[in-house]
């Protein structure tokens, strides 16, 4: 588990634009977002999600994955933003869908 110090510098060197409200900390990086809870100076819950995707509390279904650590975290937004511009390049999915245009 990373110290929230940790995963705030990590977010800041991947040039994340980094939001804090209370607890959660959320860093947009491309169409994804990454966020997790400082508990006492830990960084806990770490979950990341594309922009666009939205959780459904009555079918239960939360958008996005959970990941173990900040750089696990940062490297799926990364590729996973650098997948999504591949495909609206191949003209595969709009690219509003994704949150990129």
């Amino acid at each position: 588990m990373a110290t929230t110090a940790h995963a705030l510098k990590a977010l800041k060197n991947a040039n994340a634009r980094i939001e804090r409200d209370g607890i959660q900390v959320r860093g947009l990086i491309d169409n994804h977002v990454i966020e997790f809870h400082d508990q006492d100076g830990s960084a806990i819950c770490m979950f990341v999600r594309r922009v666009t995707a939205q959780h459904d509390s009555h079918s239960d279904y939360f958008a996005g994955a959970w990941m173990k650590n900040i750089k696990q975290a940062i490297k799926w937004a990364k590729d996973t933003a650098a997948n999504d511009r591949q495909r609206v390049a191949a003209g595969e999915i709009d690219p509003k869908r994704l949150g990129l245009a």
